[in-house]
């Protein structure tokens, strides 16, 4: 009979601290508010000014290191071709193009050139594959690129700020990491 008490005195036990643990839990408010953003973001804030922006942007572009690579968005005054984007990235001679910024789409990953290929090739290619993935006789509406996500140092970032038709270029620190970046088109008003 003893045995019996023990077993009910320490499952009563049992069942009182779990209901304990599970209240003392439920006071957690992790969940019940907005997280905390994984990453870094570029381009223009909600309710942000164009000229607003390009200022917050060139102060990133002036605070770039010289000699250590980041991240940048580069956007265009207007919509460029491939072949146009492709001339004003290898003018500047940009090290890597990580992503290309359409209007109304995702920022879309790049692979770097390889062989005889130039970054046009990458971009038509690019374009193409996207075209092809919208179905029978689905095209782009616009095939123009609004900009590009680039890794280079700041030396080689304000070279191409000074291009006529770039409207801005907005760095992130050294530290951002590819693949938790957030990247929000700069759409110039019209």
């Amino acid at each position: 009979m003893d045995v019996d008490r023990i077993r009910t005195g320490v499952a009563v036990i049992s069942i009182a601290a779990l209901f304990g643990t599970v209240a003392w839990l439920s006071t957690s408010d992790r969940v019940a508010k907005p997280m905390p953003v994984n990453g870094d973001v570029l381009g223009r804030d909600h309710g942000e000014s164009l000229d607003d922006y390009r200022e917050r942007a060139a102060e990133s572009l002036a605070a770039a290191p010289d000699d250590d690579e980041g991240f940048a968005l580069v956007t265009f005054y207007d919509l460029q071709p491939a072949a146009d984007a492709a001339r004003i990235l290898e003018q500047a001679d940009i090290g890597r193009v990580n992503a290309l910024v359409l209007d109304g789409a995702v920022p879309v990953a790049l692979p770097e050139p390889t062989g005889a290929e130039g970054r046009e090739d990458v971009f038509d290619r690019t374009l193409n594959l996207i075209d092809h993935s919208l179905g029978d006789g689905g095209t782009l509406p616009d095939r123009r690129l609004r900009g590009v996500v680039v890794w280079d140092d700041g030396t080689v970032l304000r070279i191409l700020a000074e291009e006529p038709e770039v409207l801005a270029v907005e760095v992130l620190p050294p530290d951002a990491a590819w693949g938790r970046i957030g990247v929000r088109p700069v759409v110039r008003p019209e």
